[in-house]
């Protein structure tokens, strides 16, 4: 068996071993992947994990840390532009030490059809992941500043973030506030003051939103299906809420459409198999068959045999194990 993991601290919540033992029993790989809760680093207890384990990932707070513990790394390239690291490889010879969180990134941004061009951006938070997004952002014609609460000559403070607030164009938390063990910390920035505000990431993990307020606070209350009044057309509020739908329904649209891009790009199939609840949206499944020349197999579609389904999983099980081949990190 094949042995992974995460390391991090205090590492309360982490969706990475869900994510990586589902893709493994998917694949039928005789592998494990586990947390790892370590709140301080030393050159031991990470020699015992590469002793354990055929590689691991890294998150907060030892992204940077572990580059300056005494063990032979064989440090790729971006590592050393970046300064941090998330990823760790063993193999017979060499334990290597790679970054894809600033991959992850620029595909992401891909993915949403983003454009960075000549964008003002403000990074919120100085560590690991702040870097590498940074190090991604380099290689784009974009205004970038980094906010920190230590300023430094490489960042700035949070009362000049406020001044610059009016001319940012995306925003990008990297703190660890709002995750489970600062969920009641908040960052001394008001989301009025963002004027010209495109988009905002959050990268960690949290229910309670470290930066905005939730999405209620910025659209207001549910809309009430049993209220007479939200459903009279000639009603102010019904009017609002037909056009936040059909603005959500546009942005979904052009976010679906883009993947299946990517898509039919990556792999020349033109046979899409599509699942979940965003395949009962009929206004969507139209636009697929009118736009893109696509074979649409529906399987949330309940005329669809138990059968015909699982061949459908079979080929999309021979996809994925074909891209994760190809992208692997470990």
């Amino acid at each position: 068996m094949s042995n992974y993991g995460i390391i991090g601290w205090p590492l309360e919540k982490t969706y990475s071993p869900i994510i990586q033992n589902y893709l493994f029993n998917m694949n039928n790989l005789d592998s494990k992947y586990q947390p790892f809760k370590i709140k301080n680093l030393t050159t031991e207890s990470v020699d015992k994990l590469i002793a354990d384990l055929n590689g691991f990932n890294i998150t907060i707070p030892h992204k940077e840390k572990i580059l300056n513990l005494d063990i032979d790394f064989t440090i790729d390239e971006h590592v050393q532009k970046i300064g941090s690291t998330n990823t760790v490889k063993r193999t017979d010879d060499k334990i290597e030490l790679f970054n894809t969180d600033f991959e992850g990134f620029t595909l992401f941004l891909k993915k949403i059809g983003y454009d960075l061009n000549k964008k003002n951006i403000l990074i919120l938070g100085s560590g690991g992941s702040s870097k590498a997004i940074k190090y991604a952002l380099s290689t784009h014609k974009t205004k970038t500043h980094v906010v920190s609460r230590n300023q430094t000559d490489e960042t700035i403070s949070y009362v000049n973030a406020k001044e610059l607030a009016p001319e940012i164009d995306l925003v990008i938390n990297t703190t660890p506030v709002g995750m489970s063990h600062l969920s009641s910390e908040s960052l001394d920035l008001d989301t009025n003051q963002f004027t010209n505000l495109e988009l905002f990431l959050n990268i960690g993990y949290g229910y309670k939103n470290s930066f905005f307020e939730k999405f209620i606070s910025e659209f207001g209350k549910p809309r009430d299906p049993e209220s007479d009044e939200q459903n009279d057309p000639s009603n102010k509020n019904f009017l609002y809420y037909a056009e936040l739908a059909a603005s959500f329904q546009s942005i979904l649209e052009d976010i679906v459409m883009k993947m299946i891009d990517q898509i039919i790009e990556l792999t020349g199939e033109k046979n899409l198999c599509f699942s979940g609840g965003v395949a009962l949206n009929a206004v969507l499944n139209g636009k697929i068959l009118n736009e893109k020349k696509v074979n649409l197999y529906n399987l949330e579609k309940k005329n669809y045999t138990e059968e015909f389904k699982k061949t459908q999983a079979v080929e999309l099980n021979k996809l994925l194990q074909s891209l994760i081949s190809r992208f692997s990190c470990l």
